[in-house]
């Protein structure tokens, strides 16, 4: 029976997929999916350098990347699903994932993350669904939604939270979902996501939010 074809982009020579190789790529032809999962890959820029242009689905979980260069993505400005979960960043830099202006889906789950700087988010004027669950923040500056001007979806699940709030200058209007259990939140300002409808606060100790903040129900 003949089945789809899969290409392997190889980009080293030494330990891999059964072939001999150190690291490759899988690439689905006709999907711009490309997969890179669980291949020692520590390097960002060397292997984003071999993807190609056209590129629409990128999953790099399970490696050994603990920097993203700003600039990393300069020529994948068509990407729309960004998995770079289990990976060993600690530190995400302003502009970081900047030139990926149509991404819809940022995974980073599962790093070492305890910082994200407040412009670490330029540029992503498309993501819907950011998801930080199981790193190791201990605040997060509202202002990042400033970058997310449509974002819906929102996961801060299992870090170490004790509070969020907005200020003068930071939460979002467009955001539904904001997942916040298994962290220590002890306050949340909910009037910083007048949109939001759905909001998970379990396993949190002795946490606590004005009611008022709620938003209104329709009808």
């Amino acid at each position: 029976m003949v089945r789809t074809a899969l290409f392997l982009l190889l980009l080293n020579t030494s330990g891999c997929c059964g072939f001999g190789f150190k690291s490759c790529f899988m690439f689905y032809p006709g999907t711009g999916n490309m997969w890179s999962s669980n291949q020692n890959i520590a390097n960002l820029t060397d292997v984003l350098s071999k993807i190609p242009d056209n590129t629409t689905k990128l999953n790099m979980s399970k490696n050994k990347i603990n920097v993203i260069p700003p600039g990393s993505w300069s020529h994948l400005s068509g990407l729309k699903y960004l998995d770079m979960s289990q990976n060993k960043l600690a530190y995400l830099k302003g502009g970081a994932f900047r030139g990926l202006g149509v991404l819809k889906l940022l995974n980073l789950t599962r790093n070492n993350i305890s910082h994200i700087n407040s412009s670490s988010f330029d540029g992503l004027s498309m993501l819907q669904s950011l998801l930080l669950n199981r790193n190791k923040l201990g605040t997060i500056s509202p202002v990042i939604f400033n970058s997310l001007p449509v974002i819906q979806h929102v996961d801060l699940s299992n870090n170490i939270l004790q509070s969020l709030s907005c200020g003068d200058s930071g939460g979002s209007s467009t955001l539904q979902r904001l997942d916040l259990f298994s962290n220590s939140i002890r306050m949340i300002n909910l009037s910083c996501f007048p949109a939001l409808q759905h909001i998970t606060l379990s396993f949190n100790p002795n946490w606590s939010y004005s009611l008022t903040c709620l938003p209104p129900t329709p009808g």
